[in-house]
């Protein structure tokens, strides 16, 4: 019996969760994902109807579905009806054993036939492509210290389908984690920025005092983490998984709701700190200080989004442009970031202008205990007087500015300006 497209479609999902099982483990993160993935697999195997609108998968397989019905197919397939229809005929013919048959006796029913194989050696291709490129995406990920998505990772909406994850996407990210590796410098420089009280965020994170979990009631809720014994006995049950699946999908389990910490959330809010990077693309910054410094963004940026804090950047020649990433584990954000480093460098440069909406920036709620990085060859003329003014002003206020320098040819009267600069002459990478 041929296979129907909902039964490749059932068989690529199946794939795709061993893929991403191999890649982030049955952990209570994973969890969540792998549930609505079996869920959804398990209603194609059974012959029931799913809708890819309620999926974790929905811009996936609403992509896909749209290929595949009527005109688009057509176009995609053999561009218009009267070839696509031809090719129908030859194939039946071809097994009938050539030109011995007419074309008139092929039935209507092995027409039909005929077309849905078609259907599903297209779905096939179509879909084992962006298949792969969906695990290349999330082993990219996952090179970056992501272990866990964010719920809505594939219904992120338009701009962050699976048509995204790209090789190019991919590629980006592998290419400069591998520059920083190479270089115990520039990662250490990238780790103590974000305001703290000595010794680095990740020190003071260390020191301080874990306070012991308590609770103060219970509630309905999908946190696998923090559910009853009973309902952990539900799910150990064979007979009784089925339901724990169940309440899992519909945040039904019994959880235990922890009690607030004040201290705690006090604590975070004195330490943890946002990043404001304002990264120089002038043409003089193509070649080794490109990569350097795009490699500084993107370790900056794993790092404070390991411990939830946002990153502002401000790339600037002539003028500037600004993106904000804050999780890499969302799919919108781990795009945009990947677009942003496969950008190329060109034009002049502007610090003075650069700083100045940085400093602007540091009165948004977000950003209010931020520390500012700019990376540059400091091949610029001196900072305007308004400039200098708003950054002692910021500084006044707390705000640490850092440097990293490329090249070793700057401005020295620029770098003055800074609290710490970190110098960086190689002209290649080992």
């Amino acid at each position: 019996m041929s296979m129907t497209v909902r039964e490749s479609l059932s068989r690529h999902l199946d794939c795709l969760k061993n893929d991403f099982l191999s890649i982030y483990g049955e952990s209570d993160e994973a969890f969540d994902f792998l549930s609505l993935l079996g869920n959804f697999c398990a209603s194609l195997k059974n012959g029931t109807e799913a809708d890819p609108g309620k999926t974790e998968f929905s811009p996936l397989l609403c992509e896909v579905k749209s290929k595949l019905a009527g005109d688009e197919f057509i176009r995609t397939y053999e561009h218009s009806e009267i070839l696509l229809q031809t090719a129908i005929v030859e194939r039946i013919l071809q097994k009938r054993g050539g030109a011995t048959s007419a074309p008139s006796s092929i039935s209507s029913k092995e027409r039909s036939e005929e077309n849905e194989k078609l259907r599903v050696e297209f779905f096939d291709s179509q879909m084992f492509g962006r298949m792969q490129s969906v695990v290349a995406y999330l082993r990219a990920l996952k090179s970056l210290g992501v272990d866990r998505l964010d719920r809505g990772f594939f219904s992120c909406g338009c701009g962050g389908g699976a048509g995204e994850f790209t090789e190019g996407t991919v590629a980006v990210f592998e290419r400069y984690r591998l520059v920083m590796e190479q270089d115990a410098t520039l990662r250490k420089l990238a780790e103590n920025i974000g305001r703290h009280s000595g010794g680095g965020l990740r020190a003071a994170m260390v020191k301080a005092a874990k306070p012991a979990v308590s609770y103060d009631g219970i509630y309905l809720s999908d946190n696998v983490k923090t559910i009853l014994p009973s309902e952990v006995a539900l799910y150990s049950n064979s007979c009784t998984r089925m339901e724990f699946l169940r309440r899992f999908s519909e945040r039904q389990l019994l959880c235990y709701r922890p009690a607030p910490d004040r201290s705690a959330a006090d604590n975070a809010d004195k330490d943890k700190g946002a990043v404001v990077i304002c990264l120089d693309t002038s043409g003089s910054m193509q070649g080794i200080p490109e990569a350097v410094s795009k490699a500084m963004v993107l370790q900056i940026v794993k790092i404070a989004s390991a411990e939830g804090r946002a990153v502002y950047i401000i790339s600037f020649s002539i003028k500037f442009e600004t993106i904000r990433i804050g999780r890499l584990d969302k799919a919108s954000e781990s795009l945009r970031l990947s677009k942003f480093l496969s950008s190329s460098f060109y034009g002049g440069t502007d610090i003075s202008s650069a700083l100045e909406h940085a400093v602007k920036t540091l009165s948004e709620q977000a950003f209010v205990n931020a520390d500012v990085l700019l990376v540059s060859d400091f091949r610029a003329c001196e900072l305007s007087a308004t400039t200098s003014k708003a950054i002692s002003k910021a500084r006044r206020r707390g705000t640490r500015f850092f440097a990293l320098s490329i090249g070793g040819n700057g401005n020295e009267k620029i770098l003055s300006r800074f609290d710490k600069v970190v110098f960086y002459k190689k002209d290649r990478f080992i």
